[in-house]
């Protein structure tokens, strides 16, 4: 077994019940009881699905994005668990070797390793909740800088210290307690397993910057050529979905209910379910998320060596800035593409 700090650290987002009601009404409901919001069908759907999955693996993902995602643990509401190591629970031995039950062992909040993972999930929260993004202009010209700067990889850590010194104390504040008041457990949960209750907030405010840095780096290339043999020239929409990262517009917990959604329905009617569930849970946040990073992707095109998938991706753009419905629809398309990469990523664990 490896040293206890080098332990993988397994993702167990777990879902509010009332996201998950809506998951299974999608899934087995009446659509009446779903939401008042017609769904509407988009082609290419299910070449959006095949696409995303070609794009899930490690190599086309941006490192800083790849790495705050798949190192990020995470544990469900209740009962709350303090610290999750490769899906082991309380009872289970720990995988660490020793032969203690996890909870006696590096789940114990007296455990050093269990503080230091408190601390790492805080700074997750902005990653796994596009909501929780820092306001200002000092530091969004601060994010835009480092992004240049940095543009792709983790900016190094003076340079984010240099970020945080630009936070007001009543933006930190208003920062933490807007995720803080709606996760009341989970908060508690951190806040007590780290011991450190000013170091869980840091740790909040640290991940919302790095995570505004990140979402203003460019767009891998890597995903970007996967539409240049155009197969998705027809449904740009869908394209859109396939480069643009979808846990910067949906939560994981909303991904978490479409996904509940998903699992109890037929293959061929997967995409249409979890698009059911995007509109039953869609406001004019998510939809204001998506047009925000339809901007920022147009602003990097056209990219010389793939002209065909500019094309494809300029017209998606030009779309969803000048059409509601097109935003919507490209809205739910990220909910989509984002169930696909769990799903992929699942299947991958499996076979590990």
């Amino acid at each position: 077994m490896p040293p206890p700090d080098e332990l993988a650290c397994g993702e167990q987002c777990g879902t509010t019940p009332e996201l998950s009601r809506i998951g299974e009404l999608v899934a087995f409901g009446p659509d009446a009881e779903v939401g008042e919001c017609p769904l509407e069908a988009l082609d290419g759907f299910g070449e959006l699905a095949h696409a995303t999955r070609l794009v899930s693996g490690p190599s086309s993902v941006k490192s800083v994005k790849k790495r705050l995602v798949q190192n990020c643990v995470w544990r469900r509401p209740a009962p709350a668990f303090s610290v999750v190591v490769v899906h082991a629970t309380a009872m289970k031995p720990c995988q660490c070797g020793s032969g203690l039950p996890f909870s006696r062992c590096h789940g114990d909040p007296r455990n050093e390793f269990a503080r230091v993972q408190a601390v790492r999930e805080a700074e997750s929260v902005a990653m796994l909740f596009p909501s929780v993004r820092l306001q200002g202009e000092e530091v969004d010209a601060f994010a835009e800088r480092a992004a240049a700067a940095y543009p792709d990889e983790d900016p190094p850590a003076d340079v984010l210290d240099e970020g945080l010194a630009l936070v007001a104390e009543s933006e930190r504040r208003r920062l933490v307690d807007d995720w803080a008041e709606p996760h009341t457990d989970r908060w508690r949960s951190l806040t007590e397993t780290a011991a450190d209750h000013d170091a869980v907030e840091r740790a909040v405010v640290k991940g919302a910057l790095r995570a505004a840095i990140a979402e203003r780096q460019a767009s891998p290339h890597s995903l970007v050529e996967v539409l240049e043999d155009g197969r998705l020239r027809r449904s740009p929409l869908a394209a859109l979905a396939v480069v643009v990262p979808p846990l910067f517009v949906w939560s994981r917990d909303e991904a978490a209910a479409a996904e509940v959604a998903a699992a109890h329905s037929k293959p061929r009617k997967r995409s249409g379910v979890v698009e059911g569930v995007a509109y039953a849970l869609m406001t004019f946040a998510h939809i204001a998320r998506t047009r925000l990073l339809a901007r920022r992707l147009a602003s990097e095109l056209p990219i010389v060596e793939l002209p065909e998938a500019s094309n494809i991706l300029s017209s998606a753009c030009d779309e969803v800035e000048r059409d509601a419905d097109a935003a919507r629809a490209a809205t739910a398309a990220l909910l989509i593409a984002y169930v696909e990469q769990l799903r992929a990523s699942e299947t991958a664990n499996e076979l590990l």
